[in-house]
């Protein structure tokens, strides 16, 4: 129609591989290949890939997972996050073959998970499933209705326990006692 026009790439004479289509009357853009929309730009200036509605500014759409990878051989790939106005930056990215949430406003990495499966939280060598390091008293806090509790278990099996009563007593159990 007079209002959508498209530009058609070619590799010969007879077969077109993809176009640019502009859509006059909704002012929107798309980049296509086999006959199906791969981006998607609207009037509001969101983009989508794997989508004609987006959204958001950016709206990716896929079952096989987007790839965000560092463009040299030691380059770490991330993604940051950085409120409009004030706030801190905060940055999800690799570092070598570990992965960490990085304060890059205050220079600080906040979590760290290492390539064996720990998970630090002050510290980017965890040597524990959990490692909490501070330097600061109160290094792990455990909030819960009236009875907050840990619970200490080999395999499937429970070998004890702390639990909190009611904001008035600590029971430490073990092996089923109680003290």
């Amino acid at each position: 129609s007079a209002s959508n026009k498209r530009l058609d790439l070619w590799v010969d004479p007879t077969s077109a591989i993809g176009y640019i289509g502009a859509n006059q009357s909704a002012q929107q853009l798309s980049f296509q290949t086999s006959n199906s929309d791969r981006i998607r730009i609207l009037n509001n200036g969101n983009v989508g890939i794997g989508t004609t509605g987006p959204t958001r500014t950016l709206d990716v759409r896929t079952d096989s997972g987007v790839l965000i990878k560092g463009a040299t051989g030691t380059a770490n790939a991330k993604i940051s996050f950085l409120p409009a106005s004030g706030g801190r930056q905060y940055d999800l990215g690799n570092v070598g073959a570990d992965f960490r949430i990085f304060d890059a406003s205050a220079g600080v990495t906040r979590m760290y998970f290492d390539n064996d499966g720990n998970t630090g939280i002050g510290t980017t060598t965890p040597g524990y499933k959990l490692d909490v390091v501070s330097t600061g008293d109160g290094l792990l806090s455990l909030t819960g209705g009236t009875k907050p509790a840990m619970i200490f278990k080999v395999g499937t099996a429970v070998v004890g326990g702390i639990q909190a009563q009611a904001n008035t007593s600590l029971n430490v159990s073990a092996y089923g006692t109680s003290s």
